[in-house]
């Protein structure tokens, strides 16, 4: 569901889409979407090019069954020597 209602006050039913990732939970210093410097609490690398955006919500749930749903800080393709190839697309949050 989204933090807005739609214009008639209704929730609006969002898509949810899910990937196989790696996540590093690491505080690390990156830069934001606005160039502020701020403190990113971890690393999601999902393989390939994924249509992620700030507006959206990343949700994942640890080996301890903690769930953290926190919207992307900072989002970056990692490309190898071959720059038509996308390896990664990171998420920080």
């Amino acid at each position: 569901m989204s933090d807005e209602p739609d214009v008639w006050g209704n929730p609006i039913e969002l898509s949810r889409q899910d990937y196989l990732c790696r996540i590093e939970e690491q505080s690390e210093r990156v830069i934001s979407q606005s160039g502020e410097e701020v403190v990113a609490s971890a690393q999601i690398l999902i393989e390939g090019m994924v249509d992620i955006d700030y507006s959206d919500y990343v949700e994942y749930t640890d080996e301890l069954g903690r769930t953290t749903k926190k919207r992307p800080i900072r989002i970056e393709t990692v490309r190898g020597f071959n720059p038509k190839k996308v390896y990664f697309t990171a998420v920080y949050i």
